[in-house]
């Protein structure tokens, strides 16, 4: 491993810490998956991608993290189904971002219908891109095809010119919040629930919205608005609140030049905003265009701002300071996913495809949006259940 990736990016440990994210998806097969094969076929995969057979560790200084010199092993587990869990979690263990831990885990379950393969990545070292890029080459190796290996990419920072690190700075320049420290809400606490578009209904949304908007509006853009507009006032209705916030995760790949298959957390926040006041009753053009304005202002320069805003952070007030950012504003956000791209087709592990998958919420107020036969599908998390 080259020294200049033994050093996690300024994002990458905004991903550190209790509560924060992993990205865990369990994968439904009709068909029993052979074991030895895919114990096989994963170290071999991840001979490629050693950065997950690491583990994190503190700098000596205590104000960054880096990954471990040794080597832990990564196996595939034997099933062990806990149906107390989440719908991702209840497959494969969860993970924790923390120091010392596991950065992934892998989990083949045999059930009465196939099998479940489960698989879990700290969000430290991989995002969804990462994640699915590990998971595609893993199921081509499995099936003896070639495969472009991955690269990890050096995101070194630059401090100079980067004035102090306010909440408000935070926001603008990264579109993180600060709010104390994260709540640690397991998978169990919170029910998926589901919500479908059909393409009349999706047409409709277009008309109207396109009909208000001077800008040419993305599906994700209308689908994001109407969700926003939907579930922001109960979701962002918190006491003393004056705007609603949301959040949408841009792939920071298609923006900065940063190769398609970098291995590592890569990815820029749009925030879009309006008055809490408002947004029950707004236009859904006025929405849409928010969000397509807030995503377009991700760019190359914006998160290599944002880099070095982190590193402020991290230099003022260590590994708590970055702790206490979070992805959607603590009282008075949501986050909106689009993950219509998932290449569910390209996980042939040589008996066919998934037929389906669930993955566990790496946060309450969250909504992802997946393609359906249907139309779109959309998986949302609303408020966390303690007492379940």
């Amino acid at each position: 491993m080259k020294d200049d990736t033994e050093i996690l990016s300024p994002l990458e440990h905004v991903f550190y810490g209790v509560g924060a994210y992993t990205i865990t998806v369990a994968f439904s097969f009709s068909s029993v998956l052979d074991r030895s094969r895919l114990e096989e076929s994963l170290e071999r995969t991840l001979a490629q991608f050693p950065w997950l057979q690491h583990r994190l560790e503190q700098t000596p200084d205590g104000r960054s993290l880096r990954l471990s010199a040794g080597v832990s092993p990564v196996s595939l587990e034997a099933g062990a189904l806990d149906s107390s869990r989440g719908q991702g979690t209840k497959f494969v263990g969860p993970l924790e971002s923390t120091v010392g831990s596991p950065l992934a885990r892998f989990c083949l379950t045999e059930t009465s219908s196939g099998s479940v393969l489960g698989a879990s990545m700290s969000h430290a070292i991989a995002d969804g891109s990462s994640f699915f890029y590990f998971m595609v080459n893993w199921a081509r190796i499995t099936r003896g095809e070639p495969v472009l290996g991955p690269v990890r990419v050096a995101m070194p920072a630059s401090t100079e010119g980067i004035d102090e690190p306010t909440a408000e700075r935070i926001l603008s320049d990264c579109g993180l919040f600060s709010g104390g420290a994260r709540e640690n809400i397991t998978s169990d606490h919170l029910k998926e629930e589901f919500l479908y578009l059909s393409p009349v209904e999706l047409a409709s949304i277009r008309e109207s919205a396109q009909r208000e908007s001077d800008v040419r509006l993305s599906t994700n853009d209308l689908v994001t608005a109407y969700l926003w507009q939907k579930l922001g006032p109960d979701w962002c209705n918190a006491a003393g609140e004056t705007e609603s916030f949301l959040t949408c995760p841009v792939d920071g790949r298609a923006v900065a030049g940063i190769p398609p298959n970098h291995f590592g957390c890569a990815l820029g926040f749009a925030v879009a905003r309006m008055e809490a006041d408002r947004l029950a009753h707004a236009s859904l053009g006025d929405l849409a265009t928010r969000v397509r304005t807030a995503i377009k202002s991700v760019t190359a320069d914006t998160l290599q701002k944002a880099s070095g805003t982190l590193a402020r952070v991290r230099q003022r007030d260590g590994l708590a300071g970055v702790q206490s950012l979070h992805a959607r504003h603590p009282t008075a956000g949501m986050v909106v996913t689009n993950m219509t791209r998932v290449p569910l087709a390209e996980l042939d592990f040589g008996s066919g495809a998934p037929t389906s998958f669930a993955s566990d919420a790496a946060e309450y107020h969250a909504a992802s949006l997946y393609s359906h036969p249907a139309g779109i599908e959309v998986r949302f998390f609303g408020k966390p259940d303690k007492s379940r």
